[in-house]
């Protein structure tokens, strides 16, 4: 019999890490691509994969995973964002099920998702935070068999969490937590090892920005206090640390454009 194991963890939370960090484990087999984007799936779970009010078709979707899936490992490894919405369904379909869940510091998760929405108000993103902070909460205090910890806990002690993950799943065997993954961060796609980015995110916010967001998560402080993280206060130290970045920011991007010109003067395409 094979245990399916789901990440549940919001976008730009570093769970494309996690995932890749289970999948080093010899019991696993993991999708090439997120769950969601398989072709076979894909017109079902990207057509609104965020309305939780929307019914999607489980048992199918099983079928068409376990073809891309190496069935002849014991562990079925999926993530997809969305899946935070619908994992009470999922649990129902997929037996037996583990979940480990994963939640990031609100104020760098704004950060990240404003970047890659570059028409979003930060305050959207402090709200979709919100959102999916609630939706972590209900499957930590519903689902059967799930652990969870922050992105935080992760980056900075991962002996730690690997103990805590082959504790919770004993059949992982093993998880290498030595490895570089290639994943997206505020350095672009690359191979990287694990690592805490908070810090250069947070630094990319105004204060305008940390009010919005604190406008916001203060209306719940219990998922504030649940996830234990703390409320930024904004100050003229913030604003300084957000002119350097930027300027650092732009340096970096202007020796990019300027390399990738250099590229295409000395392989011209004909």
């Amino acid at each position: 019999m094979h245990t399916y194991l789901f990440v549940l963890s919001p976008p730009y939370c570093g769970s494309t890490v996690l995932w890749r960090l289970l999948a080093t484990s010899p019991a696993v087999s993991a999708h090439p691509l997120e769950g969601q984007s398989l072709p076979s799936v894909k017109h079902i779970m990207r057509d609104k994969p965020w309305n939780p009010h929307k019914a999607f078709p489980w048992a199918e979707i099983r079928q068409h995973w376990e073809q891309v899936w190496d069935m002849s490992s014991p562990i079925l490894l999926e993530k997809s964002p969305p899946n935070i919405v619908r994992a009470l369904e999922i649990e129902r379909v997929f037996q037996p099920s583990y979940f480990v869940a994963m939640m990031r510091d609100p104020y760098a998760f704004c950060e990240g998702r404003r970047r890659r929405h570059k028409k979003s108000d930060i305050s959207l993103s402090a709200k979709f935070w919100v959102r999916c902070a609630t939706y972590q909460l209900r499957n930590i205090e519903q689902l059967k068999n799930i652990m969870h910890f922050r992105y935080e806990d992760l980056a900075e002690r991962p002996l730690e969490v690997r103990t805590q993950l082959l504790d919770f799943l004993p059949q992982l065997q093993e998880i290498d937590i030595t490895r570089s993954f290639r994943a997206r961060s505020i350095q672009g796609r690359a191979e990287q090892k694990i690592r805490n980015y908070n810090q250069e995110k947070i630094d990319r916010l105004s204060v305008g920005d940390i009010r919005a967001i604190n406008a916001i998560l203060k209306q719940h402080d219990h998922l504030m206090a649940f996830f234990q993280y703390e409320y930024l206060e904004p100050t003229i130290g913030q604003s300084a640390r957000r002119l350097k970045s930027t300027a650092v920011a732009n340096a970096l991007a202007t020796i990019k454009r300027s390399k990738k010109l250099g590229a295409r003067l000395l392989n011209p395409r004909h």
